[in-house]
């Protein structure tokens, strides 16, 4: 705890909240993602991540404020049948404007990275923002090579 922010392990329950945050951090970076989205892509987020949840391939943390959600942090785990090994991935780490600067970003995404560490996953990555990247390379992450075409 720090500064009247709790931080915790999201519930099941929680998950819709997440999915919301997860649309609002798109909506932040004005990506073109939010263009193609089908009108129910809230319930089809559920139906594809909460299986992940279920079966403990996917945590989300949750950083709250008198017991309400102020922010999130999602983490999933890809298992390669071939090499036997896991890789990790960080992905919606979104804070409400309000709650800004306050460090709580770095310490959901922390979280995860502990988690993801805790697992063994190895590659551990994240696709972040111009905003987002000081915070992700104070906890020791780098740039690598990766190209990308939006068609």
């Amino acid at each position: 705890m720090s500064d009247g922010v709790t931080y915790r392990e999201a519930t099941r329950d929680e998950l819709s909240i997440c999915a919301t945050y997860w649309y609002r951090m798109f909506e932040d970076m004005g990506s073109p993602l939010l263009g193609r989205l089908p009108e129910d892509w809230h319930e089809r987020w559920l139906r594809v991540y909460r299986p992940h949840f279920d079966s403990e391939t996917l945590r989300y943390d949750v950083a709250c404020i008198d017991n309400r959600i102020v922010g999130t942090s999602g983490a999933s785990i890809r298992h390669d049948s071939i090499t036997d090994a896991s890789s990790g991935r960080i992905f919606g780490v979104y804070v409400e404007r309000a709650y800004r600067g306050r460090g709580i970003a770095a310490r959901l995404a922390g979280r995860s990275l502990a988690w993801l560490r805790k697992c063994r996953c190895a590659p551990i990555t994240l696709r972040a923002s111009e905003t987002g990247r000081p915070i992700y390379e104070c906890l020791g992450f780098k740039p690598v090579n990766e190209m990308q075409i939006d068609e």
